[in-house]
C-alpha cells in the first residue's frame, strides 16, 4: 500500500503457538486502510513460515537476526509509510473494531499524540481471566506517568511524528527491554498528550512463556529507575517553583516508598512537606510507615491487596 492511514508494528520471536490469532485480529479489522508491518526478529521455529503463508497485500515482512524488541520495533517503524502507528503483540488479539475507534480518535483530537485502551486478560487457551481499566483523562495520566506505565503497549497507537521527535525506543539500560515502552511513554508526554479509549478492545495473554512472565523482576527494577530518573528531569526543570517541586518529591518519596528503600524514602518526603505541608496526606502516612520493617510493610501491603485496596 502507498499511503495507509495506520502502520501496525508487530514484532515476533518464536511467537508461532498463538501467532495466526494475532495476525488474522488485524487483518479482519473493520478498518482496512493499513499497512500490517511483521518484523520476524531471528525466530528460530515456524513463526516465519506463517507470516508467509498469508497473501495479504496489506502484510509486509522484515526478516532480520534477532535484535531484540527495541530495535526491532525501531526498524518496523523506520520503514512504516502511515501517519499512525499501531502496536501489536504476537500471543494478543486486537477486538475487531480497534483500529477504526482509535482512528477515529486521533483525527477528532489533534492534540492526542498517544491513545491506547482497556485489555481483557486471557488464558493459554483464550479463556476471559480478567479485565484491567487504565486512567482516561489527559490531565490524569499526566498526573500518574512519572511513578505508573498508564498505557499497555500492545493497545496503544501514536503519531509517527510524534515517536520520531520522542526519540524512538531505547536499548539502552534502564529504557530497554522491558521497560521500553514505560520510558518511551514519558518522552512522548513531554511533548504531547496521552489518552486510554475506555473499551475493551485488546485481548492481552497471559501464559508462562510471556514477557510480563519471563522478565516481572526486571521490569520491576528497571520501572524504579525510569521513574526515578524523569522525576529528576522534573526536579531540574522546575528549580524555584515550590509547589510542582514539592509534588515531585512526593513522588520520589512515593515510588521509593513502594520498592521498600525507605531510608531514602524519609529523605524526599521530608523535602516534599517542607516545601508544601498540605502535599498530601499520604506523604505523612508513607513517612510514617517508613519507619516499620520491610517484612512488615509487605504483609500489610498483600492484606490491603487481597481485600481490594490500594496500598
Amino acid at each position: 500500500m502507498n499511503n495507509p492511514a495506520i502502520s501496525v508494528v508487530m514484532s515476533v520471536y518464536n511467537g508461532e503457538k498463538y501467532l495466526r490469532e494475532a495476525i488474522e485480529s488485524i487483518l479482519n479489522q473493520t478498518f482496512n486502510n493499513f499497512e500490517f508491518i511483521i518484523v520476524n526478529d531471528g525466530s528460530e521455529d515456524g513463526s516465519l513460515d506463517i507470516i508467509k503463508s498469508y497473501n495479504d497485500s496489506r502484510i509486509v515482512v522484515v526478516d532480520q537476526e534477532n535484535t531484540g524488541l527495541a530495535i526491532a520495533l525501531n526498524n518496523g517503524i523506520q520503514i512504516a509509510k502511515g501517519k499512525y502507528i499501531a502496536r501489536m503483540d504476537a500471543d494478543d488479539i486486537s477486538d475487531i473494531n480497534r483500529l477504526e475507534i482509535q482512528y477515529n480518535f486521533l483525527e477528532s483530537n489533534p492534540e492526542i499524540g498517544i491513545v491506547g485502551t482497556w485489555i481483557t486478560f486471557i488464558d493459554d487457551n483464550g479463556n476471559e481471566i480478567g479485565k484491567k481499566k487504565e486512567p482516561i483523562s489527559p490531565n490524569e495520566i499526566n498526573n500518574k506517568i512519572l511513578t505508573y506505565g498508564c498505557f499497555n503497549h500492545g493497545t496503544v497507537m501514536f503519531r509517527r511524528d510524534v515517536f520520531f521527535k520522542a526519540g524512538k525506543y531505547s536499548d539502552e539500560y534502564p529504557e530497554n527491554p522491558p521497560t521500553e515502552d514505560f520510558a518511551l511513554w514519558n518522552r512522548i508526554l513531554r511533548i504531547s498528550s496521552g489518552a486510554n479509549i475506555p473499551q475493551y478492545l485488546y485481548r492481552l495473554r497471559m501464559h508462562p512463556f510471556s514477557i510480563s512472565s519471563t522478565q516481572r523482576k526486571d521490569q520491576i527494577n528497571q520501572h524504579f529507575l525510569v521513574s526515578k530518573k524523569y522525576i529528576f528531569k522534573r526536579i531540574s526543570e522546575h528549580r524555584g517553583e515550590n509547589k510542582k517541586l514539592a509534588i515531585y518529591y512526593f513522588k520520589l518519596g512515593d515510588i521509593h516508598y513502594h520498592y521498600r528503600k525507605l531510608v531514602e524514602c524519609r529523605k524526599y518526603l521530608i523535602k516534599s512537606i517542607l516545601l508544601n505541608p498540605f502535599i498530601s496526606i499520604k506523604a505523612y502516612r508513607y513517612f510514617m510507615f517508613s519507619f516499620f520493617s520491610k517484612r512488615f510493610l509487605d504483609n500489610f501491603g498483600r492484606r490491603k491487596i487481597l481485600k481490594g485496596e490500594n496500598e
